[in-house]
């Protein structure tokens, strides 16, 4: 009977999303504040500048050559760290550590990827966020941390 009843609570986690059945005691995984970056821009010919802003506060990263295809250019604004990553299909992907900074709903990001020698945009991320919440050791256990996600679009 002990077992078809972890089995349900295991099934029944799944189905729901959580992080799982915890029978009166929480696991003590921890989670970062994070944010993911994904979409598409022009590929570049030649070296990139990364600019990221977070409510206003900008700092920008260049490159001396165009990135490989894999290759990531990290940048960092404040209390908050990026690395933004080239592929050979022109995707986008990164990540964004955002433990140390303070964040709220309504936190603005601007994420401009340009030719470096030009100026002109490759492409860019404009977006207001309303922050999700992830458990990892369920929704009532204690352990929770926000998550963002940015859309880069080509111009």
């Amino acid at each position: 009977m002990r077992v078809r009843a972890v089995l349900l609570c295991a099934v029944s986690g799944l189905a729901l999303g959580a992080g799982g059945c915890t029978h009166g005691s929480c696991t003590e995984m921890g989670c970062l504040d994070t944010g993911t970056i994904a979409g598409e821009s022009t590929k570049p010919s030649g070296p990139v500048a990364v600019e990221l802003c977070f409510n206003g506060a900008c700092q920008t990263a260049k490159t001396d050559a165009a990135p490989n295809p894999g290759s990531c250019v990290p940048v960092m604004t404040g209390m908050i760290v990026a690395s933004v990553c080239f592929h050979s299909d022109s995707s986008v992907t990164g990540q964004l550590n955002l433990e140390n900074a303070t964040l709220a709903d309504g936190d603005h990001y601007e994420l401009t990827i340009s030719d470096a020698q030009t100026g002109n945009a490759l492409g860019a991320a404009d977006q207001t966020v309303k922050y999700a919440t992830a458990y990892p050791n369920g929704r009532d256990c204690p352990g929770s941390c926000k998550v963002a996600t940015l859309k880069v679009t080509p111009p």
